[in-house]
């Protein structure tokens, strides 16, 4: 789908050509948009079938499909500055300036940093959240579109071990899981900061996961948050938080993967 409204569509397009069948009329339709994705601001859905050589009720049946209408593609395209906008830039930010060989240097000191992040956790810690994650039959993550990215090794995991897990990257999406969730399922937070909650999630979210009977568990670097006490299980997953936080749960996930896997 490419009716995510929370997230700039060449990112919605990108997910869609990703795991759409190829050979068909919409990836045609897709790939399309996605190339032209910077000429398409100021263009009428008449300007885009011509120039993609399709006609307008196909393209029109394309959104339709999608869930999305054409006003609502177009508003997509014009989102000004998105999640990875930000995330890039603050990856970027401490690279400035450095040579080549200094953003090498940097880049792998990090990735080191994460490594010795994971090896001072105590292997007790780890094997307690192991254990919670095979008792459930339904799992939801709960967390930024980068936090769902970081775990989808683990989730694609339990479905495997006939665990129904869930990553939803739209706040829709995860508004509707939450409202199934019941006792004895599991809803695992993934937050990077000491609020656990961004303000879309509070406005949005915030009484459909407190009235949940699902577990809620924390997964994060920070020891101490606001609301942490709506929580059952906290889990942190760093000694000393800094600003590589998603290279810490990127460490992490594998690491869950392979004890998980040896548990069987």
């Amino acid at each position: 789908m490419i009716s995510d409204m929370d997230k700039n569509a060449k990112f919605n397009l990108m997910d869609y050509l990703n795991t759409c069948s190829y050979n068909t009329m919409d990836e045609d339709i897709a790939r399309y948009l996605f190339e032209n994705r910077d000429k398409l601001e100021n263009r009428s859905m008449r300007d885009i079938a011509e120039g993609g050589y399709f006609s307008q009720a196909t393209l029109s049946r394309f959104f339709k499909h999608n869930g999305i209408t054409f006003e609502g593609f177009k508003y997509t395209l014009m989102l000004g500055t998105t999640f990875y906008d930000r995330h890039f830039a603050a990856i970027h930010a401490p690279h400035q300036n450095l040579s080549k060989e200094e953003i090498l240097h940097s880049t792998t000191a990090e990735m080191k940093y994460a490594v010795e992040q994971i090896e001072l956790l105590k292997m007790e810690d780890i094997m307690e959240v192991v254990q919670r994650l095979k008792k459930p039959k339904r799992i939801l993550f709960l967390g930024s579109q980068l936090s769902a990215n970081n775990i989808y090794g683990l989730q694609a995991l339990l479905v495997h071990e006939g665990i129904h897990a869930y990553a939803p990257q739209s706040m829709e999406g995860q508004r509707n899981l939450l409202r199934v969730m019941e006792n004895g399922d599991l809803i695992i937070v993934l937050s990077m900061k000491q609020r656990w909650f961004n303000a879309v999630f509070l406005t949005e979210l915030l009484d459909d996961f407190m009235a949940s009977k699902a577990e809620k568990e924390l997964w994060t670097p920070v020891g101490s948050h606001i609301r942490q006490e709506l929580f059952d299980h906290v889990f942190c997953f760093a000694e000393h938080p800094n600003d590589l936080v998603y290279t810490t749960l990127m460490t992490l996930v594998p690491v869950l993967v392979n004890l998980y896997i040896s548990e069987e």
